[in-house]
């Protein structure tokens, strides 16, 4: 019943996002009881499928989230998930466009995040936007995509917009 967080993803706010989900898994997480949720932040019966179903498409769409003709991978992910030597994996998402998969593996201590997307290919996107948020917020510095430089970057919103078929490789390199 609680769409806060869905309303500050919509706005492209992902610190905000990022502090309504977390507050409302904290508030409405039953572990005691298999790790269900409750009705709502007012406490209610366990195991509701309403609130589980929510809690799951606010997730969904910290990594997968379409937007009219573009699709977003990655938009609110936290920035401590791309740490020194983590990595982040979706297989198969299945979205309007199709399924996608993206790995994004970082090496952010060396300035540089990449990522490999298979881009949908039932309907193409108009852009796949591909946030890349580095755990220090530093700014991007350059981007390859397939080994040629890129110029389709939004630097400010920390962004790689793609377009095309197939499978694609992204480096992002960062600097101070």
């Amino acid at each position: 019943y609680e769409y806060n967080a869905n309303t500050h993803l919509a706005a492209d706010d992902a610190p905000n996002f990022l502090r309504s989900m977390l507050n409302l898994y904290a508030t409405d997480i039953n572990p005691g009881h298999g790790y269900t949720f409750i009705e709502h932040t007012t406490r209610g019966p366990p195991d509701k499928p309403f609130e589980e179903a929510a809690f799951l498409r606010r997730l969904r769409g910290m990594l997968v989230y379409e937007e009219g003709p573009d699709l977003w991978l990655a938009r609110a992910v936290p920035r401590a998930w791309l740490e020194q030597g983590r990595t982040i994996a979706v297989m198969d998402a299945p979205t309007h466009f199709g399924t996608v998969s993206f790995e994004i593996r970082s090496d952010a201590e060396n300035g540089r995040i990449a990522a490999t997307v298979v881009m949908p290919s039932r309907v193409p996107p108009g852009t796949v936007r591909l946030r890349l948020r580095h755990p220090r917020a530093a700014p991007i510095r350059g981007v390859t995509v397939d080994g040629k430089d890129w110029k389709d970057v939004d630097a400010a919103g920390e962004t790689v917009r793609l377009r095309g078929a197939g499978t694609m490789s992204v480096d992002v390199r960062y600097g101070g």
